[in-house]
């Protein structure tokens, strides 16, 4: 087990009895190489749990067991560069090393993320999503055990999104990847999804089995491509939940295919 989660409880004031809390008597685990989503209503949790987790803040009470390398991805890019250019942002994770040893981490990081382009120039010339690639990278650069990610492409447009897409997809499959979203594109390339509901993991299944339940007493609405899928359900082409157009359209297409055979005998 990479990092586990004992009985966290955390406060923002303990010290005011009326002071809401956060996150509740929760207990998880997040396996070595497991990629898992985490889903949750505004104000449930999701970004206090990420914080506590990479030891930004400090739980109320509880105990973390573990102690995995961290880096986090936060929903907006400046939060994290420092560098005046991408090369000097990627160099802050590489201060240990020699200049050769860091030129060399930094062409293997790159090969990674594209952003080979952009190393020299000047981090404010950037795009948001030029910028979102650089903080990628930084984050990549220290080899974390535990990547989050916090809701990191809510400031991309689709194509960036889908470069972010990509290069997870390519990422070592020992490192373990905690996705905060509520895109599909991004949660659908995890293992497993959990469901964080006034302060307390309430549910973690699979992607497809997941959208399958009905969480709206959570707060939350189906998918486009869930609720796709619940009409054709409704109209007698019950196919299952797919998360994708391309899944959806090969599972429409199997089933007609295999209803005019059926007539053709």
């Amino acid at each position: 087990m990479l990092l586990s989660l004992d009985n966290i409880i955390y406060t923002p004031d303990s010290h005011d009895a009326k002071a809401p809390t956060i996150i509740e008597h929760l207990s998880w685990q997040i396996a070595a190489g497991e990629r898992v989503g985490l889903l949750g209503a505004n104000g449930s949790g999701k970004s206090t749990l990420a914080r506590i987790i990479a030891g930004i803040l400090e739980a109320t009470a509880g105990h973390l067991v573990g102690n995995p390398r961290i880096a986090m991805l936060f929903q907006n890019p400046d939060t994290r560069i420092l560098g005046s250019t991408p090369r000097e942002d990627l160099c802050f994770g590489l201060s240990r090393l020699s200049q050769q040893e860091q030129e060399a981490r930094i062409a293997e990081v790159t090969q990674v993320v594209p952003i080979s382009e952009l190393l020299d120039r000047d981090i404010q010339s950037l795009s948001g999503g030029q910028k979102q690639l650089v903080a990628f990278a930084s984050a990549l650069i220290t080899e974390p055990d535990l990547l989050i990610l916090d809701e990191p492409s809510s400031m991309l447009d689709g194509a960036t999104t889908e470069k972010l897409v990509g290069i997870i997809q390519h990422l070592d499959k020992k490192m373990s990847i905690l996705c905060i979203s509520h895109d599909l594109r991004l949660l659908r390339e995890m293992q497993s999804i959990a469901v964080l509901h006034e302060g307390r993991i309430v549910a973690q299944d699979t992607p497809e089995q997941l959208y399958a339940r009905d969480l709206e007493p959570y707060g939350l609405v189906a998918p486009r491509e869930v609720r796709i899928c619940r009409d054709l359900a409704a109209k007698g082409y019950d196919i299952g939940i797919h998360l994708s157009g391309e899944a959806i359209a090969h599972a429409l297409r199997s089933q007609v295919s295999g209803e005019e055979r059926l007539c053709q005998n």
